[in-house]
């Protein structure tokens, strides 16, 4: 974990390029956009899905927090995919979390038919993609492995989405690259429950002491009401909620991955 030399470039099995990602119909009849990273010159030592917020990884803000991270795993001998699910730039209709859960399981189907392999599953999710990741894994016994990054529980939905909302957060999604269906609000559900029906070996939850929208105190009650025989909370000194290459809490950051992902394919290999 002390080499923070610079991820190398990795080539994709689908050019990194909205208009030649691979295009997996889903639900509704719409098209779910995403890309997988292969390791370099080796064999995969796993697969990792990355689990998207609210905001679009597409978009150009976010790009390089989902693209850093995924050149980093890669470059560990993981294979990675990042997808937009309906709704956000790139895939078309609208955005709910049932969607998203129904997109991401499109992707890992349309993952494995593009494979002979039958290597572990991890789950890597950002911010709102966490319940999302956790209902996930609670229909897939094959998701071996899950890291929560700056999951936000009840209470900061409620805050920013809540009859009380000014509605700015809302606004600021779409310019960010997320269409929000019209039932969005009612189809919302949370990490700190959903995490007590996850059946992953591996759980694990991040925050960074600078994010925006969540708490160390909330993150210590979300981490007790997990079930994983390998649960953790790991705080970082420093770290925004958008974490990329150009932060400096970046080499941190990687730390942590690196000691997930360490945990996550001894746990795999022992079962």
């Amino acid at each position: 974990m002390s080499d923070h030399m610079a991820t190398p470039e990795i080539p994709t099995i689908a050019k990194p390029s909205l208009l030649n990602a691979d295009l997996r119909r889903s639900g509704e009849g719409q098209q779910v956009c995403w890309e997988a990273t292969a390791p370099r010159n080796q064999r995969s030592v796993g697969r990792l899905l990355i689990i998207p917020g609210l905001t679009s990884p597409y978009h150009p803000k976010y790009l390089p927090v989902y693209r850093d991270t995924a050149q980093f795993i890669a470059g560990r001998g993981w294979e990675v995919a990042i997808f937009a699910a309906r709704g956000q730039v790139g895939s078309g209709g609208a955005y709910s979390f049932p969607n998203a859960v129904e997109d991401a399981l499109a992707v890992v189907d349309a993952w494995n038919e593009n494979s002979n392999e039958h290597t572990p599953l991890a789950l890597l999710a950002r911010s709102s993609g966490c319940p999302i990741a956790l209902r996930i894994a609670s229909r897939r016994s094959d998701v071996q492995s899950l890291l929560l990054w700056g999951g936000s529980p009840r209470a900061v939905y409620d805050r920013l989405f809540g009859g009380d909302a000014d509605g700015s957060y809302m606004q600021a999604c779409i310019e960010y690259g997320t269409r929000m269906s019209a039932d969005f609000v009612d189809t919302l559900f949370y990490p700190e429950e959903e995490i007590a029906y996850c059946n992953a070996p591996v759980t694990w939850l991040g925050l960074g002491t600078d994010d925006e929208y969540t708490t160390e105190t909330e993150q210590v009650a979300m981490v007790k009401n997990s079930k994983a025989k390998h649960s953790a909370l790991h705080i970082i000194p420093h770290c925004p909620h958008g974490v990329s290459s150009a932060s400096p809490a970046w080499s941190s950051f990687r730390d942590m991955l690196d000691a997930w992902l360490t945990v996550t394919l001894g746990t795999c290999e022992g079962q």
